[in-house]
């Protein structure tokens, strides 16, 4: 129980970070940011501690903060999603939520820039 209330405390800790106004640079050290609170997650659940590990959930929420804080005109966004797609896939994480926030990320549309 207390583990699930930690990854909930973490989706919405990378929430934030998709959530970052300003300029490009602040925008990448949200999207680092995001990227280390996941691999802490990944590195939780290698410890032992299943419930804490990464979900599908966690992977929607770092593919919208690619589509929020990368530009989508020099190709960083659908590099960044597509890696992240990648990795949850290797997972077995893939359900319809992550395709759709795939989807959105790797598209060019509106979002970071």
């Amino acid at each position: 129980k207390e583990e699930e209330c930690r990854r909930r405390a973490h989706h919405a800790a990378i929430r934030a970070c998709a959530m970052t106004q300003g300029d490009p640079d602040r925008k990448g050290r949200a999207l680092r940011s995001a990227v280390r609170i996941a691999k802490s997650m990944k590195e939780a659940a290698a410890a032992g501690m299943e419930t804490m590990g990464p979900s599908p959930r966690t992977y929607a929420l770092l593919l919208d903060c690619c589509r929020r804080l990368l530009p989508a005109t020099d190709g960083s966004r659908a590099r960044a999603a597509l890696g992240i797609f990648k990795q949850c896939r290797s997972e077995g994480m893939v359900d319809a939520d992550v395709l759709r926030s795939f989807r959105s990320a790797a598209s060019g549309g509106p979002g970071g820039g």
